[in-house]
């Protein structure tokens, strides 16, 4: 019996070892990106900050965590722990990571940039905004001005990737862990009973809350709560909930934006999300199974095929939910999350690309009529921005008289991009519900712009 408690508590150290690493490793991460944790930096960017120090002290937590995790596997290899603490065990597992990815998320990468700008009273637009001119200057990893034309829509998505890089990692952990752990332990948030719909809308809406994503963050995410049994509303709740409803938004539109903006964002974000999440759950009902899809036409079948051998690459691990343990917890969540990464990291890329097109290629000038906004909410719907710019954005258009185009973007900018439906698409297998998305968000950028012009 002292045996085994005392292989039982050596076992809970390694864990506990493994989990302390672990955490350390994503503080270390976060200050490249947001250089919070010395007072000054060799290189500091908007995209990346860089002190010496940095190097060994991830080589030493690197160290530490893969010496913990070797320990644990072999731990479990040798049977030091029965299937009931092991039970105990993964779920204290799953729930720490989850803590440490979401304290990682709100309180470093959000947290800090978000103390800055109230401190400042003003968030400046970043380098990759709304339209070319916002990409002149020195910050970007690719200089727009010397880029060849044609390439310049390359420039854009890279510029873009290179200033989200800290969000798109954490949205892929979270999408890994998503995957690996609601099939385990959160199912019946996301699920419905029968055909209700209201359970898991809000239980998507309540997961998106404490996490700020940008919308092409949020839809990996999104895309394996619905490969993990979840139901097309949670899914939908949650992908339009973290880039328009996050706490952050919340704080920095009440305290930056003037009060009718503030309550459109809030209050009409609010009444958007719902909505369309309840308008897809209810498209979802109505669509074809799959074997009962044939489109018409050679070329519309060619579209199918390439089409469904996209939504073929959404494969996740699923989790042995007879006999869970911290190290299978581990492995399924480092598995799922290299998974998403394959095929979301391409697609956003490619995404960005056209999205990219559409800043380069089409003309951005707004005027304060129903065309200015029409033309707002077309370009605010499909292009991608870091969580939070269309705050500015709007701030400075709305300062120039552009009420109609401000109100357009400030709501339709976070909600959704073009390679956010890409992969939510690909994910549900239905271009149509993606689609729908695309179309809501515009009409909602039309209507709140008529309403501020």
């Amino acid at each position: 019996m002292r045996k085994n408690h005392s292989a039982n508590s050596n076992y809970v150290l390694y864990l506990t070892g493994f989990l302390f690493f672990l955490a350390f490793l994503f503080f270390c991460i976060m200050d490249v990106r947001r250089g919070f944790l010395f007072k000054s930096y060799i290189l500091k960017t908007t995209w990346i900050n860089y002190n010496h120090h940095q190097l060994w002290i991830i080589a030493v937590v690197v160290s530490g965590l893969l010496f913990f995790h070797r320990l644990l596997k072999g731990a479990e290899n040798r049977g030091e722990v029965n299937e009931s603490q092991s039970r105990i065990l993964a779920k204290v597992t799953a729930f720490t990571i989850f803590g440490i990815l979401a304290t990682t998320l709100v309180f470093i990468y959000r947290g800090v940039a978000m103390v800055r700008i109230l401190g400042e009273g003003k968030m400046s637009i970043p380098a990759l905004g709304l339209s070319p001119a916002q990409l002149h200057g020195s910050k970007e990893l690719i200089p727009f001005d010397t880029t060849l034309f044609l390439l310049k829509p390359v420039a854009v998505a890279i510029n873009y990737m290179s200033l989200v890089w800290g969000a798109t990692t954490l949205a892929l952990l979270l999408a890994g862990f998503a995957a690996t752990v609601i099939p385990l332990y959160f199912s019946r948030l996301f699920t419905s009973r029968g055909s209700g719909k209201l359970r898991p809308l809000i239980g998507g809406m309540i997961y998106g809350i404490p996490q700020p994503f940008c919308s092409c963050c949020a839809a990996p995410i999104s895309a394996t709560i619905y490969k993990s049994g979840g139901s097309i509303a949670a899914s939908v709740a949650f992908l339009l909930t973290s880039p328009t409803l996050n706490i952050t938004a919340l704080i920095l539109s009440v305290s930056l934006l003037p009060p009718p903006y503030a309550i459109l964002r809030i209050v009409g974000g609010g009444i958007f999300v719902f909505s369309a999440a309840y308008m897809a759950a209810v498209l979802a009902e109505r669509l074809p199974k799959e074997d009962e899809q044939q489109p018409p036409g050679r070329i519309l079948s060619f579209v199918y095929r390439v089409f469904n051998r996209y939504c073929n690459l959404f494969q996740i691990e699923s989790m042995d939910r007879s006999y869970p343990t911290p190290i299978s917890i581990i492995r399924g969540w480092m598995s799922n999350s290299w998974s998403a990464a394959k095929v979301v990291v391409p697609t956003l890329l490619l995404g960005g690309i056209l999205a990219g097109i559409v800043v380069v290629f089409l003309p951005m000038v707004f005027s304060n009529n129903v065309g200015g906004v029409l033309l707002a909410s077309f370009l605010g719907t499909p292009l991608m921005i870091a969580t939070w710019t269309e705050i500015p954005v709007a701030s400075v258009l709305a300062s120039q008289g552009l009420s109609g185009p401000a109100a357009a973007l400030l709501v339709t900018l976070p909600v959704v991009s073009l390679p956010c439906l890409l992969i939510f698409g690909g994910a549900l297998r239905s271009g149509k519900i993606a689609a729908l998305l695309g179309l809501a968000t515009f009409l909602f950028g039309v209507t709140a712009g008529l309403l501020f012009m």
